[in-house]
Protein backbone atom coordinates (compact mmCIF):
# COMPACT_ATOMS: atom_id res chain seq x y z
CA UNK A 1 0.00 0.00 0.00
CA UNK A 2 3.13 2.48 0.60
CA UNK A 3 4.56 1.49 -2.47
CA UNK A 4 1.48 2.35 -4.42
CA UNK A 5 1.15 5.91 -2.30
CA UNK A 6 4.69 6.92 -3.51
CA UNK A 7 4.05 5.19 -6.79
CA UNK A 8 0.95 7.91 -7.33
CA UNK A 9 3.17 10.96 -5.58
CA UNK A 10 5.39 10.45 -7.86
CA UNK A 11 3.12 9.78 -11.02
CA UNK A 12 1.89 13.07 -10.23
CA UNK A 13 4.98 15.14 -10.93
CA UNK A 14 6.45 13.05 -13.63
CA UNK A 15 2.75 13.38 -15.27
CA UNK A 16 3.32 16.98 -15.57
CA UNK A 17 6.60 17.00 -16.91
CA UNK A 18 5.40 14.98 -19.71
CA UNK A 19 2.28 17.06 -20.52
CA UNK A 20 4.64 20.21 -20.11
CA UNK A 21 7.80 18.95 -22.17
CA UNK A 22 6.54 16.07 -24.24
CA UNK A 23 9.38 13.39 -22.39
CA UNK A 24 10.73 12.86 -19.35
CA UNK A 25 7.93 10.31 -18.68
CA UNK A 26 10.11 7.31 -19.36
CA UNK A 27 13.83 9.19 -18.25
CA UNK A 28 12.13 9.72 -15.34
CA UNK A 29 9.81 7.01 -14.91
CA UNK A 30 12.87 3.95 -15.82
CA UNK A 31 15.55 5.40 -12.83
CA UNK A 32 12.06 6.34 -10.52
CA UNK A 33 11.22 2.33 -10.58
CA UNK A 34 14.70 0.96 -10.19
CA UNK A 35 16.34 3.10 -7.58
CA UNK A 36 13.56 4.07 -5.33
CA UNK A 37 10.63 2.03 -6.05
CA UNK A 38 13.12 -1.71 -6.01
CA UNK A 39 12.62 -2.79 -10.05
CA UNK A 40 14.97 -4.74 -11.69
CA UNK A 41 16.00 -2.81 -15.26
CA UNK A 42 14.41 -4.78 -17.44
CA UNK A 43 10.89 -4.75 -16.08
CA UNK A 44 11.60 -1.13 -15.20
CA UNK A 45 11.80 -0.63 -18.77
CA UNK A 46 8.74 -2.31 -19.53
CA UNK A 47 6.54 -0.81 -16.37
CA UNK A 48 7.71 2.15 -18.03
CA UNK A 49 5.91 2.09 -21.51
CA UNK A 50 2.93 1.16 -19.63
CA UNK A 51 3.08 4.47 -17.47
CA UNK A 52 4.17 6.86 -20.86
CA UNK A 53 1.57 5.49 -22.69
CA UNK A 54 -1.05 6.21 -20.64
CA UNK A 55 0.21 9.41 -19.82
CA UNK A 56 0.75 10.09 -22.96
CA UNK A 57 -2.67 9.55 -24.38
CA UNK A 58 -4.27 11.83 -22.03
CA UNK A 59 -1.67 14.68 -22.67
CA UNK A 60 -2.81 14.11 -26.24
CA UNK A 61 -6.16 15.06 -25.86
CA UNK A 62 -5.05 18.09 -23.65
CA UNK A 63 -2.24 19.31 -26.34
CA UNK A 64 -4.81 18.44 -29.86
CA UNK A 65 -7.89 20.46 -28.21
CA UNK A 66 -5.12 23.49 -28.17
CA UNK A 67 -4.41 22.91 -31.87
CA UNK A 68 -0.37 21.81 -31.07
CA UNK A 69 -0.43 17.98 -32.68
CA UNK A 70 0.67 17.17 -36.40
CA UNK A 71 -1.04 14.77 -36.99
CA UNK A 72 0.20 13.90 -40.38
CA UNK A 73 3.57 13.91 -39.61
CA UNK A 74 3.09 12.30 -36.08
CA UNK A 75 1.40 9.37 -37.42
CA UNK A 76 4.05 8.87 -39.85
CA UNK A 77 7.02 9.46 -37.67
CA UNK A 78 5.46 7.26 -35.31
CA UNK A 79 4.71 4.49 -37.52
CA UNK A 80 8.32 4.63 -38.91
CA UNK A 81 9.70 4.05 -35.31
CA UNK A 82 6.83 1.95 -34.60
CA UNK A 83 8.87 -1.01 -36.78
CA UNK A 84 12.08 -0.38 -34.72
CA UNK A 85 10.59 -0.23 -31.61
CA UNK A 86 9.55 -3.88 -31.73
CA UNK A 87 12.89 -5.09 -33.18
CA UNK A 88 14.58 -3.78 -30.75
CA UNK A 89 12.86 -4.58 -27.67
CA UNK A 90 14.44 -7.63 -26.49
CA UNK A 91 17.79 -6.33 -26.78
CA UNK A 92 18.17 -4.73 -23.28
CA UNK A 93 17.44 -8.11 -22.41
CA UNK A 94 21.30 -9.29 -22.93
CA UNK A 95 22.73 -6.02 -21.54
CA UNK A 96 24.32 -5.71 -18.20
CA UNK A 97 22.03 -3.36 -15.89
CA UNK A 98 24.46 -1.36 -14.58
CA UNK A 99 25.96 -0.88 -17.98
CA UNK A 100 22.09 -0.07 -19.48
CA UNK A 101 21.63 2.95 -16.84
CA UNK A 102 25.23 3.71 -17.57
CA UNK A 103 24.53 4.35 -20.99
CA UNK A 104 21.03 5.78 -20.80
CA UNK A 105 22.91 8.47 -18.83
CA UNK A 106 25.35 9.36 -20.96
CA UNK A 107 22.52 9.59 -24.03
CA UNK A 108 20.31 11.95 -21.84
CA UNK A 109 23.50 13.88 -20.82
CA UNK A 110 24.35 14.37 -24.80
CA UNK A 111 20.36 15.47 -25.77
CA UNK A 112 20.51 17.84 -23.07
CA UNK A 113 23.76 19.62 -24.74
CA UNK A 114 22.24 19.59 -27.79
CA UNK A 115 18.48 21.18 -26.31
CA UNK A 116 20.28 23.83 -24.22
CA UNK A 117 22.32 25.20 -27.46
CA UNK A 118 18.80 25.50 -29.02
CA UNK A 119 17.53 27.68 -26.21
CA UNK A 120 20.17 30.01 -26.01
CA UNK A 121 20.34 30.68 -29.73
CA UNK A 122 18.81 34.21 -30.73
CA UNK A 123 15.30 34.22 -30.94
CA UNK A 124 15.79 35.37 -34.81
CA UNK A 125 17.74 31.91 -35.65
CA UNK A 126 15.90 29.54 -33.70
CA UNK A 127 14.06 26.88 -36.27
CA UNK A 128 10.25 27.54 -36.01
CA UNK A 129 10.44 31.46 -34.60
CA UNK A 130 8.64 33.65 -36.50
CA UNK A 131 11.00 36.58 -36.43
CA UNK A 132 12.91 37.20 -39.67
CA UNK A 133 15.99 39.38 -40.56
CA UNK A 134 14.41 42.23 -42.75
CA UNK A 135 14.45 41.40 -46.80
CA UNK A 136 13.85 37.45 -46.00
CA UNK A 137 11.44 35.69 -47.87
CA UNK A 138 8.38 35.31 -45.60
CA UNK A 139 7.96 32.28 -43.71
CA UNK A 140 4.60 29.54 -42.70
CA UNK A 141 3.73 31.00 -39.02
CA UNK A 142 4.58 28.98 -36.32
CA UNK A 143 2.56 26.15 -35.99
CA UNK A 144 1.56 26.59 -39.59
CA UNK A 145 1.80 23.38 -42.10
CA UNK A 146 4.49 24.93 -44.10
CA UNK A 147 7.39 24.61 -41.43
CA UNK A 148 10.75 24.04 -43.12
CA UNK A 149 12.93 20.40 -42.29
CA UNK A 150 16.12 22.26 -44.07
CA UNK A 151 15.36 21.24 -47.47
CA UNK A 152 13.84 19.50 -50.32
CA UNK A 153 10.95 17.57 -49.98
CA UNK A 154 13.69 14.48 -50.36
CA UNK A 155 15.68 15.39 -47.84
CA UNK A 156 12.83 15.98 -45.28
CA UNK A 157 11.71 12.39 -46.19
CA UNK A 158 15.05 10.98 -45.85
CA UNK A 159 15.89 13.19 -42.11
CA UNK A 160 12.44 11.61 -41.14
CA UNK A 161 13.31 8.09 -41.75
CA UNK A 162 16.43 7.97 -40.18
CA UNK A 163 15.14 10.38 -37.23
CA UNK A 164 12.37 7.59 -36.83
CA UNK A 165 14.47 4.65 -36.62
CA UNK A 166 16.87 6.15 -34.37
CA UNK A 167 14.36 6.62 -32.20
CA UNK A 168 12.71 3.78 -32.66
CA UNK A 169 15.80 1.34 -31.65
CA UNK A 170 16.76 4.09 -28.75
CA UNK A 171 12.96 3.33 -27.69
CA UNK A 172 12.83 -0.65 -28.03
CA UNK A 173 16.44 -0.43 -26.44
CA UNK A 174 15.39 1.91 -23.31
CA UNK A 175 11.87 1.01 -22.79
CA UNK A 176 11.45 4.89 -22.33
CA UNK A 177 8.99 6.09 -25.01
CA UNK A 178 10.98 8.11 -27.06
CA UNK A 179 9.72 11.26 -26.36
CA UNK A 180 13.72 12.51 -24.87
CA UNK A 181 14.48 11.46 -28.37
CA UNK A 182 11.45 13.18 -30.71
CA UNK A 183 11.20 16.42 -29.14
CA UNK A 184 14.60 17.42 -30.04
CA UNK A 185 14.20 15.41 -33.38
CA UNK A 186 11.16 17.65 -34.11
CA UNK A 187 12.76 20.86 -32.88
CA UNK A 188 16.13 20.65 -34.46
CA UNK A 189 15.79 18.53 -36.98
CA UNK A 190 11.88 18.69 -38.65
CA UNK A 191 11.72 23.05 -37.34
CA UNK A 192 8.92 22.23 -35.49
CA UNK A 193 7.92 25.16 -32.68
CA UNK A 194 8.79 23.69 -29.34
CA UNK A 195 5.12 23.61 -28.64
CA UNK A 196 3.74 21.85 -31.63
CA UNK A 197 6.67 19.42 -31.49
CA UNK A 198 5.45 18.99 -27.58
CA UNK A 199 1.95 18.18 -28.90
CA UNK A 200 3.37 16.29 -31.73
CA UNK A 201 5.49 14.25 -30.15
CA UNK A 202 2.81 12.91 -27.99
CA UNK A 203 1.34 10.75 -31.27
CA UNK A 204 4.54 9.45 -31.23
CA UNK A 205 4.85 8.41 -27.61
CA UNK A 206 1.73 6.32 -27.67
CA UNK A 207 2.32 4.42 -31.14
CA UNK A 208 5.92 3.71 -29.79
CA UNK A 209 4.61 2.29 -25.90
CA UNK A 210 2.07 0.46 -27.48
CA UNK A 211 4.65 -1.06 -30.01
CA UNK A 212 7.06 -1.82 -27.28
CA UNK A 213 4.34 -3.39 -24.98
CA UNK A 214 3.39 -5.50 -27.97
CA UNK A 215 6.56 -6.68 -28.00
CA UNK A 216 6.99 -7.67 -24.60
CA UNK A 217 4.05 -8.73 -23.90
CA UNK A 218 5.51 -12.06 -22.19
CA UNK A 219 6.74 -9.99 -19.72
CA UNK A 220 3.75 -7.94 -18.73
CA UNK A 221 2.49 -10.91 -16.41
CA UNK A 222 5.48 -10.89 -14.32
CA UNK A 223 5.23 -6.62 -13.52
CA UNK A 224 4.54 -5.69 -10.13
CA UNK A 225 0.99 -3.98 -11.32
CA UNK A 226 -0.46 -2.53 -8.26
CA UNK A 227 2.33 0.46 -8.23
CA UNK A 228 2.33 0.64 -12.12
CA UNK A 229 -1.17 1.43 -12.01
CA UNK A 230 -0.61 3.78 -8.97
CA UNK A 231 1.76 5.20 -10.91
CA UNK A 232 0.23 5.94 -14.18
CA UNK A 233 -3.36 6.94 -13.17
CA UNK A 234 -1.69 9.65 -11.12
CA UNK A 235 1.37 10.48 -14.12
CA UNK A 236 -2.17 10.76 -16.73
CA UNK A 237 -3.48 13.41 -14.30
CA UNK A 238 -0.65 15.34 -14.32
CA UNK A 239 -0.11 15.32 -17.64
CA UNK A 240 -3.27 17.18 -18.13
CA UNK A 241 -1.88 19.98 -15.68
CA UNK A 242 1.45 20.00 -17.49
CA UNK A 243 -0.20 20.47 -21.03
CA UNK A 244 -2.14 23.40 -19.79
CA UNK A 245 0.81 24.64 -18.15
CA UNK A 246 2.84 24.17 -21.55
CA UNK A 247 0.51 26.76 -23.04
CA UNK A 248 1.71 30.15 -20.93
CA UNK A 249 5.78 29.45 -21.35
CA UNK A 250 7.65 30.55 -24.19
CA UNK A 251 9.25 28.07 -26.36
CA UNK A 252 13.01 29.00 -25.19
CA UNK A 253 11.50 28.30 -21.80
CA UNK A 254 10.59 25.27 -22.15
CA UNK A 255 13.81 23.67 -24.35
CA UNK A 256 15.28 24.92 -21.32
CA UNK A 257 13.19 23.45 -18.87
CA UNK A 258 13.71 19.95 -20.88
CA UNK A 259 17.55 20.26 -20.94
CA UNK A 260 18.02 21.02 -17.61
CA UNK A 261 15.48 18.04 -16.91
CA UNK A 262 17.50 15.45 -19.09
CA UNK A 263 21.09 16.94 -17.51
CA UNK A 264 19.39 16.15 -13.79
CA UNK A 265 18.36 12.93 -14.40
CA UNK A 266 22.00 12.31 -16.61
CA UNK A 267 23.68 13.33 -13.29
CA UNK A 268 21.46 11.48 -10.99
CA UNK A 269 21.35 7.84 -12.66
CA UNK A 270 25.04 8.11 -13.60
CA UNK A 271 25.95 8.33 -9.97
CA UNK A 272 23.90 5.40 -9.65
CA UNK A 273 24.81 3.38 -11.83
CA UNK A 274 28.42 3.66 -12.95
CA UNK A 275 29.98 2.89 -9.40
CA UNK A 276 28.20 -1.12 -10.51
CA UNK A 277 30.32 -1.12 -13.26
CA UNK A 278 33.70 -0.70 -11.66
Amino acid sequence: MATAVLSALIGLGVGAVVGALGAGGGILTVPVLVYLLGFQPYPATTASLVIVGATALAALVTHARAGHVRWARGLAFGALAGVWTFLSSHLAEAVDPALLMSLLALLLAVVAVLMLRQARRPQGRRRGSSTRPAGSRPTAPAGGGADRAGGAPVRRVLLLVAAAAGTGLLTGFFGVGGGFAVVPVLVLVLGLPMQTAVGTSMVVLVINAGTGLAARGPSLAALDWPPVLAFAAASMVGSVVGARLARRMSPAALTTAFAVLLALVAVWTAVQAVPDLV
